[in-house]
């Protein structure tokens, strides 16, 4: 046994230049193999950021204004429109807590008044912030604005775009 493992060695010394393509071609794709595929893992590494997937959702188009200041993060009450059962009338829904409230129905505003009323006591900041499409009618804000001051908020603040406004500009 021990002669024939003796006969079985393998000679590995000279085997990278025994190898030698036929053409040139196939010597040049060895030597770029290792170049092709870091430039691939560079590419799917800048392409994992990237959103493939675009989730449904609403668009709210928030009116501009030249007001730089911001608000500190807290809740948040959205006021959308939506089309009506009659053509030209909008229907206006406020979200607050994940519920929608219809602004027409006075059962609505009742329920949406305890909730903000829930809601004040429990918030550590005091503080609301309006996020109203530019479509929403301005009674609707103040209505949810002073409902939200009766509930017990401190601050209510509402939501703008803010202008692309020049550092240098005076106002």
């Amino acid at each position: 046994m021990s002669s024939e493992t003796a006969e079985c060695r393998w000679d590995v010394s000279d085997l990278r230049t025994r190898y030698a393509p036929a053409t040139q071609f196939g010597q040049g794709l060895i030597s770029t193999a290792p170049w092709v595929n870091l430039a691939l893992i560079v590419v799917f590494f800048l392409l994992l950021p990237m959103n493939f997937v675009l989730l449904t959702g609403i668009s709210i188009e928030l009116p501009e204004s030249d007001a730089l200041e911001g608000a500190p993060y807290g809740l948040s009450a959205v006021i959308l429109t939506q089309p009506g059962e009659r053509r030209g009338v909008r229907r206006e829904v406020v979200f607050f807590n994940d519920q929608p409230f219809d602004t027409a129905n006075p059962v609505d505003r009742s329920a949406l008044a305890r909730s903000l009323q829930e809601a004040a006591a429990t918030a550590h900041e005091g503080t609301l912030t309006i996020i109203a499409d530019r479509e929403v009618k301005h009674g609707t804000v103040t209505m949810l604005y002073t409902q939200a001051l009766k509930a017990g908020f401190r601050l209510v603040h509402t939501a703008t775009r803010t202008k692309n406004v020049s550092p240098d500009a005076s106002p």
